[in-house]
């Protein structure tokens, strides 16, 4: 589970938290890093967790049209309807596009090495 992807994105989205907090604004990385982060964040989460309650021996992987469903509901729900009802939330179409971002990257990077890692877990476990 904890890669080094996964680790980045828990790093990251903590540290721009904490760095809002205190008002300080790094350009660029405070706007739309933490987008970017949290569909990979919340798919790797879900692929881990799954694999363990599902207790599967075959490595799946998540196609990319469920990353990009995924990537819709985040915009939909942080973009649309969150500012609607909270005065910190406001809608950014960049914020749309890094969610959509993070989702490929999960498919096409983070996914490929946990699934690399999850194949030669197994075999190690295997010779045993």
């Amino acid at each position: 589970m904890f890669d080094r992807y996964f680790v980045f994105y828990c790093l990251a989205w903590c540290i721009i938290r904490g760095l809002r907090k205190h008002d300080v604004i790094i350009p660029y990385i405070n706007s739309w890093l933490t987008d970017f982060v949290f569909v990979p964040l919340v798919a790797h989460f879900a692929h881990v967790v799954g694999l363990v309650l599902l207790r599967l021996t075959v490595p799946y992987k998540f196609p990319l049209y469920q990353l990009l469903a995924l990537s819709a509901l985040t915009s939909v729900v942080f973009e649309y309807i969150a500012p609607m009802y909270t005065p910190y939330n406001r809608a950014d179409w960049g914020d749309v596009i890094a969610y959509f971002l993070g989702g490929v990257f999960y498919c096409f990077v983070h996914q490929k090495l946990l699934l690399k890692n999850m194949i030669v877990w197994k075999c190690k476990f295997q010779l045993f």
